[in-house]
């Protein structure tokens, strides 16, 4: 696992930092859509890492930490704006466990 996917694995394990307020539903769908958005984040990175490298002067450490950030940003956008639907399929499965609470 990249540095990148753990530091949104680690915000996705801390309910209040993610942003999870509300009732359990709306809990759960924001946590469906962040998981959509670190699969996306990784598909980025992994498309990404695809293409060689083709420029004159080595990409440096911070670049390459800039760009998965960037990635990861890409990803959370994404999955806010245009869903691949992943988000709405969990959340489909996993509501019946949380309307039992």
């Amino acid at each position: 696992m990249t540095t990148t996917a753990a530091a949104n694995l680690d915000t996705l394990l801390t309910p209040s930092a993610a942003g999870l307020a509300g009732t359990p539903a709306t809990q759960l769908h924001e946590a469906c859509r962040e998981f959509e958005a670190l699969l996306m984040g990784q598909l980025f990175q992994e498309m990404r890492g695809s293409v060689p490298d083709g420029g004159v002067l080595p990409r440096s450490d911070a670049e390459k930490t800039f760009q998965g950030m960037l990635d990861g940003e890409y990803a959370r956008l994404e999955s806010r704006t245009t869903s691949t639907g992943l988000a709405e399929l969990l959340y489909q499965q996993f509501q019946h466990g949380v309307s039992a609470r």
